[in-house]
């Protein structure tokens, strides 16, 4: 691709609020900012390999789900139940994140390092705690 090639859905899901998504996310800013960053280039790669892998794709499902695997990758997981806070459901977030470690090349190739990763045992924890809250009363 040239340097002139416009990346459409970058214009759709600006690098600005996936910034603003991620510090909603992750107080420390430095740690919003890397995986902000990651997931802005993921789309725009994504994007520029396959336009149309991403049409009709919520946008706010897209970042919850990238946000999901590199906050895992970063050393900074999140429930689905904080994801929840980009105005997503549990169930697009689940869907997202299984979409993209499928059909993304950059995420395809670590598929498995990724799934043993939520898989960890404090991953885990974090994911009964959320069911826990998720059902009281």
């Amino acid at each position: 691709m040239s340097e002139g090639d416009v990346c459409y859905l970058c214009l759709r899901i600006t690098r600005e609020e996936v910034l603003k998504m991620a510090h909603l996310i992750w107080p420390d800013g430095q740690t919003a900012r890397e995986i902000a960053s990651e997931a802005s280039d993921i789309i725009r790669e994504t994007y520029l390999r396959n336009p149309t892998l991403l049409c009709g794709k919520s946008s706010r499902a897209i970042v919850a789900g990238l946000f999901y695997i590199l906050g895992i990758e970063h050393a900074a997981p999140v429930t689905q139940r904080r994801l929840e806070r980009l105005e997503v459901t549990s169930q697009s977030i689940r869907k997202s994140y299984r979409f993209l470690l499928d059909n993304l090349p950059r995420l395809r190739d670590r598929k498995e390092e990724i799934s043993n990763r939520l898989k960890d045992e404090r991953l885990r924890w974090l994911h009964e705690d959320y069911v826990a809250k998720r059902y009281e009363g």
